[in-house]
């Protein structure tokens, strides 16, 4: 069977895990730590990252981090919690098309890539909205997850879909662990729609953008650290994508003192050749 390319589930609770590892039949990864790493045979893996936005953001770089050594490949990710919202119906879910981060007032736009689904704002707040003052879902991830995983994928590859929990006639004080799960496994259809999306595209662009083997032997010659080798993965896709891979050959001949080096040099002769 040929291996699917890989979705990223970020959650913010177990209550909002256990659905989705009962359904996509995942297995706890005893080495990935300090965060609850799950994993299946179809290419999907789930992370349980705590509350808030800051804590989103570390666990989804963590998992980008704990998969780095399979440089020639890109992740699907999404984001799933349930949220609170000012008209829509508990149960129903919303597919971000912007989301708002209120301490600071940035903004994101995911790609609207899939057709369907109820779309819509989402702000991220740092305490729970009891007020519910926008037409918009409310929860307290989805700014931290989105930013980290710009870093580690493109826009079409990264989505945030939350669940209604709580609405003005709904109060959040309602929400128990058999509540959350029912709001979850109400919507696995459509988050089972969202993941198989995902791997679609990812596939798609994993196929446009095939690394040659120059990025493997690059980066050994340089040790590079984590986040380098996010960096040398791209700066080769873009080679590869604007036909220019023979000229990693050059950078294979050369020597350089650290991964910094190289990297410079690879974005220097880019630009010089007319590159963007």
């Amino acid at each position: 069977m040929t291996h699917r390319s890989g979705v990223n589930l970020v959650v913010a609770h177990a209550l909002e895990a256990k659905p989705l590892i009962g359904f996509f039949r995942l297995r706890r990864q005893l080495t990935a730590k300090p965060y609850p790493i799950y994993g299946g045979e179809e290419g999907i893996c789930l992370i349980v990252s705590g509350l808030g936005r800051k804590a989103a953001a570390a666990a989804t770089l963590h998992l980008g981090k704990w998969q780095a050594q399979q440089m020639g490949a890109v992740s699907g990710w999404l984001n799933i919690g349930i949220a609170g919202h000012q008209k829509l119906a508990i149960g129903e879910g919303i597919l971000a098309h912007k989301i708002i981060e209120r301490a600071s007032s940035s903004c994101f736009y995911p790609s609207q890539m899939f057709s369907g689904f109820h779309t819509g704002d989402v702000i991220s707040v740092d305490a729970p909205e009891l007020n519910y003052p926008e037409n918009a879902a409310y929860e307290m991830e989805a700014s931290g997850f989105y930013a980290s995983a710009m870093r580690l994928a493109n826009t079409e590859l990264a989505q945030v879909y939350k669940i209604i929990s709580d609405n003005p006639f709904n109060s959040i004080e309602k929400i128990d662990a058999r509540f959350v799960s029912d709001c979850m496994s109400g919507q696995i259809d459509q988050i089972q729609r969202l993941v198989s999306g995902l791997q679609e595209l990812a596939e798609v662009y994993n196929d446009a953008y095939q690394l040659p083997e120059a990025v493997m032997q690059l980066g050994s010659k340089v040790n590079p650290t984590v986040t380098q080798q996010l960096q040398l993965k791209r700066l080769v896709q873009r080679y590869h994508a604007l036909n220019r891979s023979d000229e990693l050959n050059d950078f294979l001949k050369k020597s350089f003192n650290s991964a910094r080096q190289l990297i410079a040099e690879l974005e220097l002769n880019m630009r010089q050749s007319g590159g963007r």
